[in-house]
């Protein structure tokens, strides 16, 4: 069986100076991109019937669908991208760049906020709320157009760093080691393909089904904390959210440290403790004690904060992520996690707590799942199958060991 890493999708070989400025490179356009995803949402507050860069609102919700989409590409493959490069070693550069991108949507309220009238500066502090203004930002004397322009420039930058790396990679003098292909023979079975469609498919529910929790837990707080019976104000929603957000920064930041030194797999369960215990909290005591309220909401943050980075942490160990398999599991997992608002928004202001209900049944999913998939990955390693790690590099490894002898 003789198969090149070019044949298989790979990553070319480079050298680790060039590994870390792609990854760098990587971290900033995911700080672009957190920058962008929430710029948007922090601006459609401030305008009812006029924009001030745009002709019309359809223009502008198409200009939100353009960013939208790219995002969406990008967030495929950038972690496809990772995983390529440290094959085995992805958890880590998988933590920054989310890590980045949290740190993207923290810093975008801060870069508009002085560009916007004083009474709306409360608003900015969060991307849900159910109250706006009439005033419209008169075009010829709005300076809006100044952070749109620091935003814009940011993802340009972005765009044309990643094109110069790439560009740096396939021309460049980065590649080590010989470019021929590996050995014909190779002792351990690649995983079949029973073992690979089981894997995506509970990826794709996990992921999805995390996914929707954590979308929804923050998009629905502010409108949780004002319909249980402490009756708070959308002012104080709204910290309570950027504290839940902060504790979300604070917590991926401290993961960057932890898989260095922690299994993935270890984190994952911690951070699912974590937050089935942040739920607990506001679903039996937040309604009635405001300190509770903020205890719970931080800890749901810090629970949050590793799980998504973490598991394509696990999963890369034991399963070659192509760009194909990236691409189903986003593309699926968001199909999954766009039931939720559906649900949550038809009942929260009847019953605030089907947002606690729906976090139970996604937890639920997500132990059984994960579980599953643990149980699957041991038996395939009692049958001698290896994915991720072993599968794309158990070819360089041979090569290098027949070089050495």
């Amino acid at each position: 069986m003789e198969v090149s890493n070019e044949a298989k999708g790979s990553t070319p070989n480079v050298n680790r100076p060039m590994k870390l400025l792609t990854s760098v490179v990587i971290w900033y356009g995911s700080f672009a991109m957190g920058l962008s995803a929430s710029f948007l949402g922090t601006t459609l507050l401030q305008f009812s019937e006029n924009y001030p860069l745009a002709p019309s609102l359809v223009v502008y919700f198409g200009i939100a669908v353009i960013v939208g989409f790219s995002s969406g590409g990008f967030d495929t493959a950038h972690i496809v991208w990772l995983i390529d490069l440290w094959s085995g070693e992805a958890a880590p550069y998988i933590q920054v760049q989310h890590f980045s991108f949290a740190l993207g949507t923290f810093v975008s309220p801060l870069i508009i906020r002085p560009f916007l009238a004083k009474r709306e500066v409360d608003q900015t502090l969060t991307d849900f709320t159910n109250s706006t203004t009439n005033d419209n930002m008169d075009p010829g004397t709005s300076e809006i157009w100044i952070p749109f322009l620091i935003v814009g420039s940011s993802c340009i930058l972005g765009g044309v760093a990643i094109l110069g790396v790439t560009c740096l990679r396939n021309f460049g003098p980065c590649r080590i080691g010989n470019q021929t292909n590996p050995p014909n023979h190779i002792e351990k079975k690649s995983p079949n393909t029973s073992y690979k469609i089981q894997l995506i498919m509970l990826a794709c529910l996990i992921v999805g089904t995390y996914v929707g929790m954590e979308i929804t837990t923050v998009q629905f707080l502010p409108t949780f904390t004002h319909f249980i019976p402490l009756k708070l104000a959308p002012s104080d929603g709204a910290k309570i959210l950027t504290g839940l957000s902060a504790a979300f920064m604070s917590g991926r930041a401290v993961g960057i440290f932890l898989v260095l030194k922690i299994r993935p797999e270890i984190i994952i369960v911690g951070n699912f403790v974590v937050i089935l215990v942040g739920n607990i909290a506001l679903h039996f005591v937040g309604g009635t004690s405001l300190e509770i309220l903020w205890s719970g909401a931080v800890l749901l943050g810090v629970g949050f904060s590793a799980v998504f980075p973490c598991f394509y942490g696990f999963l890369e160990k034991h399963l070659h992520v192509t760009d194909v398999i990236g691409a189903v599991i986003i593309s699926s997992s968001g199909l999954i996690s766009a039931i939720y608002p559906v649900i949550i928004g038809t009942w929260i202001e009847q019953n605030p707590y089907v947002l606690m209900y729906t976090n139970y049944g996604s937890l639920l999913i997500c132990w059984i799942s994960f579980g599953a998939m643990y149980w699957i990955i041991r038996g395939a390693r009692v049958e001698g199958y290896v994915g991720g790690k072993e599968e794309h590099g158990a070819m360089i490894e041979l090569k290098m060991k027949e070089i050495e002898l």
